[in-house]
């Protein structure tokens, strides 16, 4: 018997598969054939700035909270200031996917998008326990 190949954005898996296209939309075969060849559609990529902000969030929140219970195991930072910047970062990364990506800020937002921004490339490579 030939293994069937399964549509992944109708698997049930929450935080996989980021489509826009709807199940009425007459491209979703289309885009259905794209989800099963290379595990997303081209409509993941029509703002691709809130797709890996909305892949990110869930991932970065769970490892902050095992590095708050845990500890740091690296670098020259104390776990707090670790936990505070990462807050810092998940907060820019909050503010790009609010409101379907529509990134209106207001000043102070701004100002908290502009420290999370300069933050990620500082912390990146140290995102591993």
């Amino acid at each position: 018997m030939k293994n069937k190949k399964i549509d992944p954005k109708y698997i049930g898996v929450p935080n996989i598969q980021f489509s826009l296209i709807s199940k009425n939309d007459d491209r979703e075969k289309e885009f259905s054939k794209q989800r099963i060849e290379r595990g997303f559609d081209s409509s993941e990529i029509w703002s691709l700035r809130d797709t890996i902000a909305n892949f990110i969030i869930p991932r970065l929140s769970f490892y902050i909270e095992n590095i708050e219970r845990l500890g740091s195991s690296h670098g020259n930072a104390s776990n707090k200031e670790e936990v505070i910047a990462l807050k810092k970062i998940l907060r820019m990364f909050e503010l790009t996917a609010r409101n379907n990506g529509s990134f209106i800020l207001t000043k102070d937002e701004e100002k908290e998008f502009e420290e999370g921004i300069l933050l990620f490339p500082e912390w990146y490579l140290s995102m591993w326990t």
